[in-house]
């Protein structure tokens, strides 16, 4: 075990457990020279520490997995429990897979680095988990993901109205709500409300951790009615699967920072897919009035669960909603048959208002307040409030960088 010196000035301990010596030496070197932070190291495999961090008291520790082999995985939920509670952890690795990010969604991580990690990236990421840790009136979002069951359902619409109404009923703190087209190459968010998209994916695509507080106010886009968007111009000759790391960094930030955040999902599963999935707290799934996309529904349902687990409970909304009591065609009935459970609601067909609302860049609302459209989905959107503050989740817990393991 080696330890660096403390002095008695320094406001917060922190624990760092790498087997890594060539990395140990860049980081203490960058910890000497902080005047808020002590480092102790153990420099040791996950595995081998577990017993030796019962002796440590710490206000933060870095796990450093290394490949993070599979008893990598079960070292670090034996090193969690073991600190005290509330202890905000940051993990370190070569490389985030869908398995490593479930797991550390599960432990609550305060946030996760990919190696090689720059030493001020490091002292700057521990400082802002040191800082959740302690902000007491700190909110999590609320994460709500629309994913359409196939093209043309109205998904982008219904998400932005979503987020429309969200915002409208904020806590008028500045927080606000956040709308993040995850449709990199074919996005319309941006569009449908008449903005200019700024978020420069290229910028960031090799380096996710410059991107920071500073770097995303300026590559938000802002519409006049207060919402907030993050929306990337439109690439339509390329088609570039980026690595979740990039995804991460994005949603940690946007998730600290909004009281709410209502992402647009493309329809194609990508390689961090599964990971904005499983973090949501509420998961919509939308589709029209027509059987073939009433039966997409439901094998997206399917195909969600298996690939995410019970963790994930989507829901459907059947957009364009109308039932005529002569017509042959498909029934409340049928829906509540065909998807059983998942089935949330329908929202009114009332194409005229989104054709106007699209074509002047404005939220329905502004249009026409309390249209069919606004009550249907508030109704979908707010059904059950009265859920107890304590089970809300943030985007893949360790987005908001906010630590609430249980004692």
């Amino acid at each position: 075990m080696t330890i660096i010196p403390s002095q008695p000035d320094f406001a917060h301990r922190l624990v760092l457990v790498s087997p890594d010596a060539e990395m140990v030496q860049s980081i203490s070197s960058a910890f000497k020279v902080s005047h808020a932070l002590e480092l102790q190291v153990l420099a040791m495999a996950p595995s081998d520490a577990i017993a030796a961090l019962g002796d440590v008291e710490a206000k933060l520790a870095i796990i450093d997995l290394g490949a993070g082999a599979t008893e990598d995985h079960d070292a670090l939920a034996q090193l969690v429990a073991g600190l005290a509670p509330n202890t905000p952890v940051v993990v370190l690795a070569d490389t985030c897979d869908a398995d490593l990010v479930r797991h550390m969604m599960r432990l609550k991580i305060a946030d996760f680095l990919t190696k090689p990690v720059g030493s001020k990236d490091l002292v700057r990421t521990c400082l802002q988990a040191l800082g959740n840790a302690g902000d007491k009136g700190h909110i999590e979002a609320e994460i709500r993901t629309f994913l359409p069951a196939a093209g043309g359902v109205g998904a982008t619409t219904l998400a932005l109205q979503a987020a429309s109404l969200l915002n409208r009923r904020g806590l008028g703190d500045g927080k606000g709500t956040c709308v993040v087209d995850l449709n990199f190459q074919h996005g319309s968010c941006a569009d449908y409300l008449d903005i200019e998209p700024q978020f420069e994916i290229d910028e960031i695509e090799n380096n996710p951790e410059r991107l920071d507080r500073q770097l995303l106010e300026v590559m938000l886009s802002k519409h006049d009615s207060g919402l907030n968007v993050i929306a990337a111009p439109h690439q339509p000759a390329e088609m570039r699967s980026f690595q979740p790391e990039v995804v991460i960094r994005l949603l940690d930030l946007v998730s600290a920072h909004f009281e709410n955040v209502v992402i647009d999902m493309p329809r194609i599963w990508f390689p961090w897919t599964e990971t904005v999935l499983l973090g949501s707290n509420r998961l919509y799934v939308v589709a029209d009035m027509t059987v073939p996309c009433i039966r997409n529904a439901e094998r997206l349902v399917d195909s969600i669960q298996r690939q995410v687990g019970e963790e994930a409970q989507p829901g459907v909304i059947v957009n364009r909603y109308e039932e005529k009591m002569f017509d042959g065609g498909l029934k409340r009935s049928d829906l509540e048959d065909v998807l059983k459970g998942a089935f949330l609601g329908g929202v009114s067909n009332n194409y005229p208002l989104v054709r106007e609302a699209v074509d002047k860049g404005a939220p329905l609302e502004d249009i026409k307040p309390n249209s069919n459209i606004s009550a249907d989905l508030s109704a979908i959107l707010f059904a059950g409030e009265e859920v107890a503050e304590g089970k809300k989740k943030s985007l893949l817990n360790f987005f908001s960088r906010k630590n609430k393991r249980a004692a």
